[in-house]
């Protein structure tokens, strides 16, 4: 990333404070406490980022995940890509567990038919990769 710039939102103020603390030094680094990014990017990504959804309903929760995934998009010149926990390895009440199939049609439908999905091995999590 010689010329690039980095730009990490999250709504917890701690892993914001976190973020600065470890990279903060860094010209090209940039942190806000934000739910959805306000900068253009040619990519945004987003790591476990959705995979606690804590005591929200997972009907809202998973409103909340495809909304971020459109403002990501707004926000992308290039692509999205976003990893879920996959519906198949529910295991806790407080987290979120995805349909891979579901949020795939919902990215070629929504945001663009350039869209693949990924499995880990053990197909407990996927990736989804969307780009213009």
């Amino acid at each position: 990333m010689k010329n690039g710039r980095f730009f990490g939102y999250d709504i917890c103020p701690e892993m914001i404070e976190k973020a600065q603390n470890m990279h903060g030094s860094d010209d090209r680094a940039f942190f806000e406490i934000l739910p959805f990014p306000n900068n253009m990017a040619d990519y945004s990504f987003a790591s476990g980022t959705f995979n606690m959804r804590a005591t929200a309903s997972e009907e809202s929760w998973t409103e909340f995940v495809k909304t971020s995934i459109c403002e990501m998009y707004n926000k992308s010149k290039r692509g999205v890509a976003f990893n879920l926990l996959s519906q198949n390895n529910a295991q806790e009440e407080w987290l979120y567990y995805a349909d891979a199939n579901s949020f795939h049609q919902f990215c070629l439908s929504t945001l663009s038919e350039k869209s693949e999905i990924i499995f880990n091995k053990k197909e407990t999590e996927f990736t989804i990769l969307v780009t213009r």
